[in-house]
């Protein structure tokens, strides 16, 4: 995904590099939003699969892998609404990105993959 979004925003500059250096700059001060999409799929999962991972008792597991399902299903809500996933898959500057597909198709495994 982080790949895609970087050819995105190569794409975008390519597109627009011989603009005035005002739209250049107001390009690039918009860039951070589709860097931002990345950054909403935090670290919060992995650490909460670790703390299952790392669980004395399986009790103890379980509640922690029904923590880390409510994260997946946190960040399937935020990938089917964010406007700007459909924006990005929708982008005129060639670059194929299916984000919403393939992150809430992935999403969706993990989180059918977990213990309820």
């Amino acid at each position: 995904m982080d790949g895609k979004c970087k050819e995105l925003q190569q794409a975008i500059r390519a597109h627009y590099g011989n603009s005035h250096p005002d739209v250049i700059r107001e390009i690039d001060n918009n860039m951070h939003k589709i860097d931002a999409i990345v950054g909403r799929l935090d670290h919060k999962l992995a650490v909460s699969l670790q703390k299952a991972s790392a669980a004395p008792t399986d009790a103890a597991r379980v509640a922690e892998l029904r923590i880390a399902r409510g994260i997946l299903n946190e960040y399937i809500r935020y990938v089917n609404a964010e406007p700007l996933i459909g924006h990005i898959d929708r982008n005129p500057f060639g670059v194929k990105c299916n984000l919403r597909q393939v992150l809430a198709s992935s999403l969706t495994q993990m989180s059918q993959s977990l213990i309820a």
